[in-house]
């Protein structure tokens, strides 16, 4: 097994996006004693958890469902990270730059102070490589 650790500096803020809810980020978040916010359940958590990162409380990392439109148009520019755990299976080019595109765009925007790290993960020797090579035309080595 292989493990890696990003050190966020304090005072920055993480987004991290996954496309299948039955992805253990949330379990692996907890694990590790990450403080974290959740969009999911009823609008009306998922607006309380979005005001409560935007109002920059404790917990510096948001979990968000790429795929979801619920906190679509959302400024998160209190974020200055944004993590994609893996690639995103869409069934068009299009649609997969759309959602990156889209996801991005919630913390690079008119208001962001801070420069923007994107992360993207995906495990080798999985169907992850096959998938990110061939939406992003590039060679993973």
């Amino acid at each position: 097994m292989f493990s890696y650790r990003i050190t966020i500096p304090k005072g920055e803020r993480v987004l991290i996006f996954v496309q299948f809810p039955d992805l253990t980020a949330n379990e692996a978040l907890a694990a590790n004693k990450i403080a974290f916010l959740e969009i999911k359940g009823s609008a009306a958590m998922k607006s309380k958890n979005l005001q409560k990162f935007q109002d920059n409380g404790g917990e510096r990392v948001l979990l968000l469902n790429v795929m979801d439109e619920s906190a679509g148009g959302a400024n998160l520019t209190s974020a200055n990270h944004v993590i994609f755990l893996s690639p995103l299976l869409t069934t068009t080019q299009e649609i997969y730059d759309a959602c990156e595109t889209q996801a991005i765009g919630r913390v690079r925007r008119y208001g962001q102070l801070k420069h923007v790290n994107i992360w993207r993960f995906f495990s080798l020797n999985t169907i992850d490589v096959e998938i990110y090579e061939q939406r992003t035309k590039q060679r993973v080595e």
